[in-house]
C-alpha cells in the first residue's frame, strides 16, 4: 500500500511516527481487535521511490489483503486541485 502526501516535508515524520505505532502493535502482541493497518505482523514501513510517498509491505498474499483491507476503512481520500 502507498500513501502520497502534497507536501513531501511531512514525509520523515510520518514514517517515524508510523514506525512508532507499529512498535506499540508489536509490544502489545498484535491485538486483533485494532482495527489498523499497522496493527499487521510482518509488514515493513519505508520510504517510496516517489519523495512525497510511503509504502506499507507485506511479503505475502494474505497480509497484503489485510493491510488493504484496513487502509480502506481508515482512508481519507483527498480530491487533486
Amino acid at each position: 500500500m502507498r500513501v502520497t502526501f502534497a507536501d513531501r516535508s511531512r514525509v520523515r515524520t510520518a514514517i517515524a511516527e508510523m514506525r512508532c505505532h507499529y512498535a506499540y502493535a508489536r509490544a502489545r502482541h498484535f491485538d486483533e481487535k485494532v482495527g489498523c493497518p499497522l496493527y499487521v505482523q510482518g509488514i515493513e514501513v519505508r520510504q517510496a521511490l516517489d519523495p512525497r510517498a510511503i509504502e506499507i509491505v507485506a511479503h505475502d498474499e494474505v497480509t497484503t489483503k489485510l493491510i488493504r483491507e484496513r487502509s480502506r476503512e481508515q482512508a481519507t481520500f483527498v480530491r487533486g486541485r
